[in-house]
């Protein structure tokens, strides 16, 4: 049911619920236990009955039997009998301290169950009923409680029976087996033979029941099927290789369980690598994709900072601010091939410069009719550009196509002017006429 420990370490218990628990003991283990028994030896006792509380699936109806039993420590002692009268004489002293001593352990197990954050429903019924029982006339509960309050402390440790045969010695007879068996009663061994989480512990508890079924019963006894304490079936060798098949078959099961897992692994492994590469090379193109929009944004924003250096420095000279220049840019702005460009002072719009909506070879078209109708041209008829440059935002970008053209329809006395030259012609006929009017 449940093997003793060595150490305080050895309990499983939180090393801050270790200290403090351990500090409450100290503190507290007065006259009930003394010097006697160390807090190792208390707390095996505690532990134990834990253990046997949880295999116990009607704990709450047997508190009073749980109280009332015999500890491993201040065992309970036959009065001794007196020479002289007869008469058996009881040491009082030693009683009462075993009497105390058992309230002092149940009130640690009711302490444990307290700050314990998962308990199975049989052992909160316990509880319950426990606390019952212990918390009247019992000057430990009263120390307890104030503890339990005061320090918000919290365990989720294993406490089901979890035993090991490390310790098992000669000393452990054939009756002891017997007794614990009751007879080998099959509901008994399977009980314990389930205990062990282990299939080594398994197999080794089994050989050992095995052993001590062989060595207590007569051969002609060995298949009787009824226990001679509960009246239950009794274990036989066909009952305890059901035992050892099922617990080896659980164990192939286990380790098909463990391969299987060890292969999933393996895959997921497999497909997080496949998963890493995938990301890296993403990564890599979109740095590369990062770099490129990064270049491509320097380019714009060299571009842009150009424009607009270049946009600063333009401004409408006087050559193009006449009556008749002016008139004729405001009819050419109503056949959107000119675009104003400014800023608005929130009393009016100020023009700075203006934009050419229309293609180069028109733009070219442009410049030689208004050096023509502005007289622009120096003496030796050659097209003054210079005054356009100043005016027009995007000069920079129509001035080749618009020289080649006029260079070209100049040679070529019968080529077809550019597309929507008449716009031109008829602005500038828009003009002269309400220069006339005026």
């Amino acid at each position: 049911m449940y093997t003793e420990k060595q150490n305080l370490e050895d309990f499983g218990l939180p090393e801050n619920v270790q200290d403090k628990l351990y500090e409450l003991y100290v503190t507290t283990k007065g006259p009930a236990i003394g010097d006697k028994y160390s807090v190792v030896d208390v707390f095996n006792e505690v532990f134990y009955l834990l253990t046997c509380v949880y295999a116990d699936k009607y704990a709450a109806e047997h508190v009073g039997q749980y109280l009332s039993r015999d500890l491993q420590i201040f065992p309970k002692k036959e009065p001794e009998i007196n020479q002289v009268t007869g008469y058996p004489e009881h040491d009082n002293e030693y009683d009462d301290q075993r009497y105390y001593a058992s309230k002092y352990v149940f009130t640690f197990v009711w302490l444990i169950l307290r700050i314990h954050q998962n308990l199975p429903k049989h052992v909160r019924f316990f509880l319950v009923a426990l606390e019952k029982r212990i918390n009247d006339n019992n000057p430990y509960y009263d120390q307890f409680m104030p503890f339990l309050k005061g320090q918000g402390l919290k365990i989720d440790i294993p406490l089901e029976p979890c035993p090991d045969l490390s310790g098992l010695t000669s000393d452990v007879t054939t009756e002891d087996w017997v007794t614990e068996t009751k007879d080998f009663d099959r509901v008994i061994i399977s009980e314990i033979v389930h205990r062990f989480k282990d299939t080594q512990g398994r197999k080794m508890v089994i050989n050992e029941i095995r052993n001590a079924l062989h060595n207590s019963t007569p051969k002609e006894d060995l298949y009787r099927i009824i226990s001679a304490e509960t009246g239950g079936k009794k274990a036989n060798d066909t009952f305890l290789d059901k035992l050892l098949q099922e617990a080896i078959g659980e164990e192939t099961q286990l380790q098909q369980q463990k391969e299987k897992e060890e292969k999933t692994k393996d895959e997921r492994i497999t497909e997080l690598e496949n998963q890493i590469k995938t990301l890296t090379n993403e990564k890599r193109e979109a740095i590369r994709d990062k770099e490129d929009a990064e270049r491509e944004r320097d380019k714009f924003r060299k571009k842009w900072e150009e424009l607009n250096s270049r946009l600063n420095k333009k401004y409408i000279p006087a050559e193009l601010k006449s009556d008749e220049a002016k008139l004729i840019i405001e009819e050419l702005i109503k056949q959107d091939l000119i675009t104003p460009l400014g800023h608005n002072t929130g009393m009016e719009f100020v023009i700075q410069t203006y934009r050419w909506d229309g293609t180069g070879a028109l733009f070219g078209y442009f410049v030689d009719k208004m050096n023509f109708q502005l007289e622009l041209a120096d003496s030796g008829g050659r097209i003054n550009w210079k005054p356009f440059k100043h005016a027009f935002s995007n000069y920079e970008e129509k001035e080749k196509r618009a020289r080649d053209t006029v260079s070209y329809y100049k040679q070529h006395p019968d080529t077809k002017m550019p597309e929507n030259a008449e716009k031109i012609d008829n602005a500038i006929a828009i003009a002269e006429e309400k220069l006339a009017n005026k």
